[in-house]
C-alpha cells in the first residue's frame, strides 16, 4: 500500500452547497453539506444510530454459473444484530433468510445460496435498532461492479451514460418491493433525440418482484442512451446493467439517480496518457440547461492559493460551459479539451436546472468504470466492499474553503483502526488526496473521517477479470 500526494490549494467549492448536519455512527454531531433536490435522500446514505429500522434496496445483479453476486452488509454497532434479507429473483418467488451481522464486521450473503435461480436478483435488507449498511457486488467474466444499495425507493429514476451497440448490452432493472402492482414508463434519449417507444411504456412489475428490461431490444445501434423512468403510481428502485466487451471492457451494475440535481461532484477526474475521463450530462427536463464544469487541478492555479480565487483551469480561466438541450445529453471528454493540461483533478458540475451526471473513467488497456457523481458532502463516509479487489484507491475531496484533515481507516472487530504507514491527509481548501491499499488490505471495509465536509469515492481494481469498479462512498447524513 502507499499514500499518494495530496492535491494543492485551490478555490472554494461553493456553488450548489447548502448547510445540513450529520451524525456519525457513534452518535456524535458533525457538520455536513447536502446539495441537490430536497425532499428525498440525495444519494444512498447512513442515518442516525437512533433510527428504529434500517432498510436497503439492492436494485439487481446477474446470478448464475460463473457469476459471483452477493449483498455485503456492514454492522456499525458493537453488538451483533439479525438482519432479514429477502431475495427477489426474476421469474421466481422471493426467499427470505435471517443473517447475523457481527458487530463492526462485514457479512456477505451470496444470492445463489439464498435461493436465487439463474437470471437476475434484487434484494431487500431490513434490520431493527441498528445502523447497517449494504452494497451489492457482482463479479462476472465481463468485469466487477460494487456499489451501495438505495436507502429509499423513488417514483422516478434516471441513467445518463449508456449505449446500445454490437459491443454493448444495456438493460435496466425495475425492482418493486411492495405488495401492489407497479406500472412504469421508460423513455430512451439517444444522440438522435427522445424515443417514447410503445414497447417501453406501461411496463407492469408484479408485487415484490424484479423485472429486467433489455434496452438493446428496442434501442439499437446507438452510441448514447440515457433513460428516464417514471412510475404511474407508487415507488420502485431502478438499477442499470451494462456490459461492454469491445475496446472498452466494463460491467456497470448499480443504482440510477432518483432525481436530477443542480450539483454533482467527482473527487477524481484525471487527464493523462493512458487514462481518460468523460462526463455524460443528461437533461431530462423540457427546458434547456446551462451547465458549468469546474476542474480543481493538483497543482492549483499559479499565483493563487486563496479560497477566494477564481476557480477553473489555469489562472482565472472560466469554467467549461455547455448548453444541454431539453431531453438530450452532452458529452465532455477531457482528452478532447486542449485547454486542460494533463494532471489529476477533482470536478464539480453545476447547472441552472436539474440534470444527471455520470463519469466514465477508462484506461488504455480497456478497463472502464462508470459512476454517478456525489450529491452530498459529509464528514464521515463508509465503504462496505467485498472480497476480490487487488487494489483499492480512496480519493477525498475537500469541498470547503478552509483547510481540512481526513483519515482513512479499515474497519474490523474492534471498529475503525488506523493502518500502519497511512498518515492523515492534510487537505487545503478545495484540495484532494488519495490513499491506495493493495493486496489483502484492499478488501476493506473502510471509513473516512474528516473535520470538514468532504466528498469521497473509491476505485477498485481486479486482475481476474481485469476490471475497474468505481462508486461514491456512503455518507453519514441527518
Amino acid at each position: 500500500m502507499r499514500a499518494l500526494s495530496r492535491l494543492a490549494p485551490l478555490a472554494l467549492v461553493a456553488a450548489g452547497l447548502a448547510g445540513a448536519a450529520a451524525l456519525d455512527a457513534r452518535g456524535s454531531a458533525t457538520e455536513a453539506v447536502r446539495f441537490g433536490e430536497g425532499g428525498r435522500s440525495p444519494m444512498p446514505a447512513a442515518f442516525p444510530s437512533d433510527a428504529l429500522t434500517s432498510s436497503w434496496f439492492c436494485p439487481g445483479v446477474p446470478v448464475g454459473p460463473g457469476v459471483s453476486s452477493r449483498v455485503s452488509l456492514l454492522n456499525l454497532t458493537e453488538a451483533d444484530v439479525v438482519a432479514t434479507v429477502t431475495v427477489h429473483p426474476t421469474g421466481g418467488r422471493p426467499t427470505t433468510v435471517a443473517v447475523t451481522a457481527r458487530g463492526f464486521a462485514r457479512t456477505e450473503v451470496a444470492l445463489a445460496d439464498a435461493g436465487a435461480p439463474a437470471g437476475h436478483a434484487a434484494a431487500l435488507v431490513e434490520v431493527a435498532g441498528a445502523v447497517l449498511l449494504a452494497e451489492q457486488v457482482a463479479v462476472t467474466p465481463a468485469g466487477r461492479a460494487s456499489s451501495p444499495c438505495a436507502t429509499e425507493p423513488s417514483p422516478t429514476w434516471f441513467v445518463a451514460d449508456g449505449a446500445s451497440t454490437t459491443e454493448v448490452t444495456n438493460a435496466v432493472t425495475l425492482f418493486n418491493p411492495f405488495p401492489d402492482d407497479l406500472v412504469v414508463d421508460l423513455t430512451a434519449t439517444t444522440e438522435e433525440g427522445t424515443r417514447a417507444s410503445k414497447a417501453l411504456q406501461g411496463l407492469v412489475v408484479a408485487p415484490r418482484s424484479l423485472r429486467v428490461v433489455d434496452l438493446s431490444d428496442t434501442v439499437k445501434a446507438k452510441e448514447r442512451v440515457a433513460v428516464a423512468a417514471v412510475a404511474r403510481t407508487g415507488r420502485f428502485v431502478l438499477g442499470r446493467l451494462q456490459t461492454a466487451s469491445g475496446a472498452r471492457r466494463e460491467l456497470a451494475a448499480g443504482l440510477g439517480a432518483p432525481v436530477p440535481a443542480t450539483s454533482w461532484t467527482f473527487a477524481a477526474a484525471p487527464k493523462q496518457n493512458g487514462l481518460f475521463t468523460r462526463f455524460t450530462i443528461f437533461n431530462p427536463d423540457p427546458t434547456d440547461a446551462e451547465v458549468n464544469l469546474t476542474l480543481y487541478p493538483a497543482g492549483g492555479s499559479p499565483g493563487s492559493d486563496s479560497a477566494a480565487a477564481t476557480p477553473g483551469v489555469g489562472t482565472g480561466n472560466a469554467p467549461i460551459r455547455r448548453t444541454v438541450k431539453a431531453r438530450s445529453s452532452v458529452l465532455i471528454n477531457l482528452a478532447e479539451l486542449p485547454e486542460v493540461p494533463d494532471g489529476a483533478y477533482a470536478a464539480v458540475l453545476t447547472a441552472n436546472a436539474g440534470v444527471v451526471v455520470e463519469r466514465v473513467l477508462a484506461a488504455g488497456d480497456g478497463r472502464a468504470a462508470v459512476q454517478l457523481g456525489a450529491r452530498a458532502a459529509a464528514q464521515r463516509w463508509w465503504f462496505v466492499g467485498a472480497g476480490g479487489p487487488r487494489s483499492t484507491r480512496i480519493t477525498v475531496f475537500n469541498a470547503t474553503g478552509v483547510e481540512a484533515t481526513a483519515t482513512v481507516e479499515r474497519v474490523g472487530p474492534a471498529g475503525p483502526t488506523a493502518v500502519a504507514g497511512i498518515d492523515p491527509l492534510a487537505l487545503p481548501p478545495g484540495g484532494s488526496g488519495s490513499v491506495v491499499f493493495e493486496g489483502p488490505l484492499a478488501d476493506g471495509p473502510f471509513v473516512v473521517v474528516a473535520d470538514q465536509p468532504v466528498v469521497v469515492e473509491r476505485l477498485e481494481s481486479t486482475e481476474q477479470p481485469p476490471a475497474w469498479s468505481a462508486s461514491s462512498g456512503i455518507p453519514v447524513l441527518r
